[in-house]
């Protein structure tokens, strides 16, 4: 009998459902195992790494927690310090307005005339008293040149003069202006 060696496959017949199952599990399945694996465990991995950095998160928050409550009284004082601070400044800053408002007010004066009092209200009105010497008629005209000087300045609105009165015990004109200081 010849011996015949035949090279050519035998035609085979459909592949059943398991064999199929076979097939993909050995080509296919076992990479998406593999993927599965490595993210289980970068997960695992990552996991550990989370929880190492709350805890020193936590860890850091509590030593900051007990800086800030050992310093408390101290930002107490510095926060009461910069209230004061920004009203002293507040308070510097009015005194200087009121300061230039003076020296404004008091360079209209002429020289003849002898302030002998300056109010400031708090309404901003200022009321200067004064007087000058003599009880003639050019003591009254330099009087209303001082009103006059006073109204035509624009720092001040509302210019009155009042209580004109002389007094001849003395030899002088005493007199009032009260003036409304325009902001």
């Amino acid at each position: 009998m010849k011996n015949t060696i035949n090279l050519l496959s035998v035609a085979s017949k459909p592949l059943t459902y398991w064999e199929k199952f076979y097939y993909w599990a050995l080509t296919i399945g076992r990479y998406i195992v593999i993927v599965t694996e490595i993210i289980v465990l970068l997960a695992f991995f990552y996991k550990f790494k989370v929880d190492y950095d709350l805890s020193s998160v936590q860890n850091s928050l509590k030593n900051d927690v007990a800086v800030l409550k050992e310093n408390a009284p101290q930002e107490k004082a510095i926060q009461t310090y910069q209230k004061q601070a920004r009203a002293q400044n507040t308070i510097l800053a009015g005194q200087q307005k009121i300061g230039a408002l003076f020296s404004h007010s008091l360079g209209l004066v002429p020289s003849q005339i002898t302030i002998t009092a300056v109010f400031l209200s708090n309404d901003q009105t200022i009321e200067i008293d004064g007087s000058i010497p003599g009880i003639t008629s050019s003591q009254l005209n330099t009087i209303q040149s001082l009103a006059n000087t006073f109204k035509s300045d624009s720092n001040y609105t509302n210019v009155n003069l009042y209580n004109v009165q002389t007094d001849s015990g003395s030899n002088a004109t005493n007199f009032k202006l009260s003036a409304s200081i325009s902001t």
